[in-house]
């Protein structure tokens, strides 16, 4: 990560001559966002940025060094020309943005063009993962029932406060998948048109049809066929939480899962739900989706 850095400020001095990314997978964390960002990459008209998360929006720090220092990241525009006449893309992948209403203000005033892609994931299954993900880099020392409590605790308090800047710090297991909370405030500033919600059960189920369908959203065409997707920083084999604690969790998410559902419904009524919001929406099984 260093080295990157480095390299980073080595290009900096030609941040004017770098293109602006035509794309940003914003999270969900633990929902194969580094998958799918690996997959788009192989793509002839995709080019990867010079690291996959920049952490520049959500880092108050680095967000200090300009917009020149992200450029950098990318790459020179010459390289996006095609032979044909048309141009690739590029962009990066920083799940931790959807969570940071700072980093969505940020996004917003700087990326007036840019596209933003978002993988949900069963929020139950996803703060399991994460806590495992925290427990592997010896960032997590209680046992994961104990754990996921006090995150649930946490996402109690928290759901209850109107203020969307209430921010959720790395432990925040639950917290993290409050997903219509973080959602609202993208929508709210960028607009519909510009964010596509995928789960991560399309991307796993039908990887071909749903990566075409993202490739198709930020402007890359004639995507080859892939049989599956790759599998990147995948956890398991991992004990998960007793059935009560998960029960409570999920007895917690019913709320929600609503607001979700209704929030996916308004802003991408045409598109495929995640495949844990079926069994939440109470239209008949022939109503579209």
């Amino acid at each position: 990560m260093v080295a990157l850095r480095t390299l980073a400020v080595i290009r900096w001095p030609t941040a004017p001559l770098r293109a602006d990314p035509s794309f940003v997978i914003i999270g969900a964390q633990k929902s194969a966002t580094s998958s799918l960002y690996g997959r788009l990459c192989e793509l002839p008209g995709v080019e990867p940025a010079l690291r996959k998360e920049v952490h520049f929006f959500d880092n108050e720090r680095v967000s200090r060094l300009g917009l020149g220092f992200y450029r950098a990241h990318f790459p020179l525009r010459r390289r996006l020309g095609r032979s044909d006449g048309t141009s690739a893309v590029t962009g990066e992948a920083t799940p931790t943005y959807l969570m940071s209403p700072a980093a969505a203000r940020r996004i917003a005033h700087s990326l007036p063009d840019c596209r933003f892609v978002v993988v949900l994931r069963d929020p139950v299954e996803r703060a399991i993962s994460h806590y495992h993900h925290r427990r592997r880099a010896d960032k997590e020392g209680r046992d994961i029932d104990h754990a996921l409590l006090a995150s649930l605790e946490e996402a109690q308090e928290r759901s209850a406060d109107p203020l969307h800047d209430a921010t959720f710090g790395p432990n925040s297991y639950v917290g993290w998948g409050l997903y219509a909370r973080f959602l609202s405030v993208w929508y709210d500033l960028v607009g519909s048109d510009r964010i596509m919600v995928v789960g991560m059960d399309a991307l796993i189920d039908d990887a071909p049809t749903t990566v075409s369908r993202i490739a198709e959203f930020i402007g890359v065409d004639d995507v080859p066929p892939a049989a599956e997707l790759p599998h990147l920083n995948r956890g398991g084999g991992a004990v998960g939480p007793s059935g009560a604690v998960e029960a409570e969790i999920r007895s917690f998410f019913e709320g929600p899962d609503h607001d979700l559902l209704e929030l996916l419904r308004g802003h991408q009524p045409d598109r495929p739900l995640p495949a844990w919001l079926r069994t939440t929406d109470p239209r008949p099984s022939g109503a579209a989706r």
